[in-house]
């Protein structure tokens, strides 16, 4: 086990093209951290650095307190998980988790014992004489999983090791994942798109976009107190909605909503510009003042979603029973304004 500590890291391909820009992060022996975001935000070349995969421009890597900046990624004691599992087709499962001990001149008892060892942890065994290609998905990244384990590195790397699964399997793999930590205990750093993945597995979550950390926080602390829009809209599911309009004193007005913030003391009564914002769940249906339109409802059995159109503003609303409403229906609607949150409409910056 170890910490890892990336200091001011810079990532630029061209003088142009700057991919990371001075992205600072302390991460604790033993901690799973997750680094999400959209396509193209950096978050994979942040780990390609980590691993010694991509060069540095700027700045300073440390694994365990050591600097590892000019070590070659075989000496960094890290293990590696991909997204297409990289197996090697013509070995059995057996030879693709002892093959890394074997180049390193490990002695065959030693090999054995390990890769019994992480074949029980992942229930792989019966698989060992099988080749990749007899294996399911979900089969074939526990194999993946296995050859890390067998290297008993000091961090695992994950780079969205989930994606070619389907839903089902994703699901029962997150939680084989999440259980893998809790036993070895080792820090593990895992980038995914899947913020539904960041919010289950990790013990603190950093949120990038175009290079830059916009937030860093526990699961619950992204969530409810987003530090700006995007990681608002980015963090839960379905997103929030947002809204554009005035507020004066402690009443926002916008089309088509009135609300009265009773948590805000503005005596000022100037009109500033803001955007509200309000997660799906904190709307509720039958009481009210709001009158809004239904374009289509999505039963889910337990759950429904609702999308609806407040004056020309499409709106989301994720409610706990099952319920269904015609197109073009007229409901009335409420939001907890306890759970409102405002954002300044030109930075994007939470004010409440």
């Amino acid at each position: 086990m170890a910490s890892v500590q990336l200091k001011n890291l810079k990532k630029a391909y061209t003088k142009d093209n700057l991919v990371i820009d001075d992205f600072s992060l302390d991460i604790s022996d033993g901690e799973f951290l997750v680094l999400v975001g959209p396509s193209g935000c950096g978050k994979s070349t942040i780990l390609r650095m980590i691993a010694g995969l991509e060069d540095i421009t700027a700045g300073e890597i440390f694994i365990d307190g050591n600097l590892v900046n000019d070590q070659p990624p075989k000496n960094r004691d890290i293990a590696m998980v991909f997204q297409n599992y990289a197996l090697y087709p013509h070995m059995n499962v057996y030879n693709n988790l002892a093959f890394g001990l074997k180049l390193r001149k490990f002695p065959k008892q030693e090999i054995a014992k390990r890769v019994k060892l992480a074949a029980n942890i992942l229930e792989i065994g019966r698989y060992l004489q099988k080749k990749p290609k007899e294996l399911s998905g979900g089969e074939r990244q526990r194999v993946a999983l296995g050859r890390a384990i067998v290297r008993d590195p000091k961090v695992f790397l994950f780079d969205e090791p989930l994606s070619n699964l389907d839903a089902k399997l994703r699901v029962q793999m997150r939680a084989e994942i999440k259980k893998l930590h809790n036993e070895l205990q080792t820090t593990m750093i895992y980038v995914t798109h899947d913020q539904v993945e960041a919010m289950t597995m990790g013990d603190r979550i950093v949120i990038l976009k175009d290079g830059i950390a916009q937030q860093i926080g526990s699961p619950m602390e992204v969530y409810q107190v987003p530090s700006n829009r995007f990681v608002g809209s980015f963090i839960g599911s379905p997103a929030m909605n947002f809204i554009e309009g005035d507020l004066t004193g402690n009443v926002f007005e916008g089309p088509g909503v009135k609300v009265e913030l009773t948590d805000i003391e503005d005596q000022s009564n100037q009109k500033r510009s803001i955007t509200l914002g309000i997660r799906p769940e904190d709307i509720s249906i039958g009481q009210g003042q709001i009158t809004a339109q239904v374009i289509v409802t999505e039963p889910l059995g337990s759950e429904t979603i609702i999308h609806i159109k407040l004056a020309d503003n499409p709106l989301v609303i994720k409610y706990p029973q099952l319920v269904f409403y015609k197109p073009g229906e007229k409901i009335i609607i409420n939001f907890n304004t306890a759970r409102i949150m405002l954002f300044d409409t030109h930075t994007g910056k939470r004010l409440k």
